[in-house]
């Protein structure tokens, strides 16, 4: 079986190391053969262009193709994972770099570390092409965001069927192009982040790097709240909202899922939530507080350091303050690309199957990027065309079954998924500390926004596996969070901070160990969540 006919799964060699962390909060679940091809072409080519642009590599490397073993993600029985070699490679390349830091901010990995042998060969290229891509970086990404922007409402003003072919690969190129200047900085924000963090400790102030990391204002997903919350009051009508917004959705990296652009009901839950919360909830009244914040844990850690360590502290920390927003600024420009290609191949689909080369415009979502293009256009015009898409549809089904570890090496041996109901026993899950503060309510398990009917309550935990900016709209009446997956720079813990709202992550089971209803504690200072179900235990 090739990959032609499974492009979910693929096969490596026994030394290469994986892990799922970062890369199931970017493409949650098992992707459709469409999301997936798009997908991995433009984290790909972006990535590896980013590793030119902070000197890792040269930029005629980053344009060469690469095998599964040397690539910065890979797929295997449907689940997406990231090469850990890849990334070890690159924290070795970079002086000062921790592989530590990097195995728990990006892929949520914390633990014994895979030995990494340092090597100097590219720091004289690194020296040179640092400084240009720190100070350029976010220029260079709002760039590229703008672009992202115009593309996104002129393609969808001219798509059709002339041109949704056409507009399909020019999404992809246009979500690469984002993805370079968005792997950048968040290289750059896992840097810092260690940095701050060493810094608060420095000063005697260890866990402050929580604080230091939020309440630097300028956040997309700060302004899309303030959105959501200005339709509630009736100061903005949805019609503009989508028209700013509507590329957003529920899993929005999975071409077909509906953005809200093309079903906005998942917003009227929201909205019915925001009715009900206290004004000083509103997202920029917390922008105001955290900024406080912010500059006061600065001040009294500048305070604390010896004179001389003072200015390049003040350095650190006003570049940390640049650089910690754009994380969300790039995944914002690119979900806008993929919003493009979504409504492109639902015209490919609607057109394929009128003229009898799919059953139903859906099965589109299971071709490839390159059947679609045209390069294996045998594959839809053939009387095989429907084999191919049911085969798929059967294989994917089938992982949806599987679970594969967090981490791995080689080849993962995958296990059928636990069913996933909670066993009505107290306890506590242990995760990574990532916003400050404590919370304690009622637990709302939810594993998909756009089938949560019933909106958040304000006061509410909300568990879930993994965030994208959709969302969003459900943080806005949380007290709390408690995610399966992620790591510090991850999106949930980013815009928890944001937000002021308590956050645990990378828990990895407490969307197996609670359930709805259950009484939760959150420490997000200290990485604890306590649990106690409704149901007493046969113990208790």
């Amino acid at each position: 079986m090739g990959a032609v006919d499974d492009p979910l799964h693929s096969h490596c060699r026994p030394e290469t190391i994986w892990a799922t962390g970062n890369v199931a909060e970017a493409i949650p679940g098992v992707p459709t053969p469409l999301s997936w091809t798009l997908q991995h072409y433009a984290i790909e080519a972006g990535a590896r262009g980013a590793f030119a642009d902070l000197g890792v590599i040269t930029g005629r490397a980053a344009s060469r193709p690469v095998g599964v073993d040397d690539a910065t993600i890979g797929i295997f029985f449907g689940h997406p994972a990231g090469n850990v070699t890849t990334m070890l490679k690159v924290a070795a390349a970079m002086p000062g770099n921790s592989v530590e830091a990097l195995l728990e901010q990006i892929f949520g990995e914390s633990g014994p570390t895979p030995e990494v042998q340092r090597s100097p060969r590219r720091w004289p290229a690194i020296a040179a092409k640092l400084p240009v891509g720190i100070a350029a970086g976010p220029r260079r990404l709002e760039a590229t965001r703008r672009r992202a922007h115009a593309f996104s409402v002129e393609a969808l003003r001219r798509l059709g069927p002339d041109s949704a072919r056409t507009l399909l690969v020019e999404a992809r190129d246009v979500f690469a192009a984002v993805v370079r200047p968005h792997a950048f900085v968040t290289f750059m924000g896992q840097g810092l982040y260690e940095r701050v963090a060493q810094l608060a400790r420095a000063a005697g102030m260890p866990g402050a790097e929580l604080t230091l990391a939020g309440g630097c204002g300028g956040m997309e997903e700060l302004d899309l709240a303030a959105a959501l919350w200005d339709m509630a009051d009736g100061r903005l009508a949805m019609d503009r909202f989508l028209a700013a917004y509507g590329h957003h959705g529920p899993d929005e990296g999975e071409l077909s899922n509906r953005s809200w652009r093309e079903d906005p009901a998942p917003l009227l839950r929201t909205i019915a939530t925001i009715r009900r919360l206290d004004r000083s909830e509103h997202p920029r009244e917390v922008e105001r507080r955290r900024r406080a914040e912010r500059a006061d844990a600065e001040r009294r850690l500048i305070a604390a350091l010896p004179r001389l360590q003072r200015a390049p502290a003040r350095l650190l920390l006003r570049l940390a303050t640049r650089y910690f927003p754009l994380r969300e600024a790039g995944r914002s420009a690119f979900h806008r690309a993929v919003d493009v290609a979504r409504a492109s191949a639902r015209i490919l689909g609607t057109e394929l199957a009128r003229g009898g080369h799919l059953e139903e415009p859906d099965d589109v979502f299971y071709l490839t990027l390159d059947e679609l293009a045209g390069r294996c256009g045998h594959h839809f015009r053939s009387a095989d065309a429907r084999h191919l898409v049911a085969h798929r549809r059967e294989r994917r089904a089938h992982y949806l079954t599987l679970d594969v570890p967090s981490m791995w090496t080689g080849m993962p041996t995958p296990t059928l998924r636990a069913d996933r109901r909670p066993d009505g026993t107290a306890g506590t899950l242990t995760g990574l500390a990532v916003s400050a503060g404590e919370a304690e309510g009622t637990a709302r398990v939810v594993a998909d926004p756009a089938t949560c009917v019933t909106p958040l309550e304000p006061g509410e935990i909300l568990v879930c596996r993994t965030t994208d900016p959709s969302w969003v709209a459900m943080f806005l009446g949380a007290a709390g969070l408690v995610i399966d997956i992620g790591g510090a720079m991850s999106h949930g813990a980013i815009v928890a901070r944001e937000l002021g709202i308590p956050c645990v992550i990378n828990t990895q089971t407490a969307t197996v160990r609670i359930a709805t209803g259950d009484h939760v504690r959150v420490d997000g200072s200290r990485g604890l969540v306590e649990i106690r179900p409704t149901q007493p235990s046969d113990e208790e």
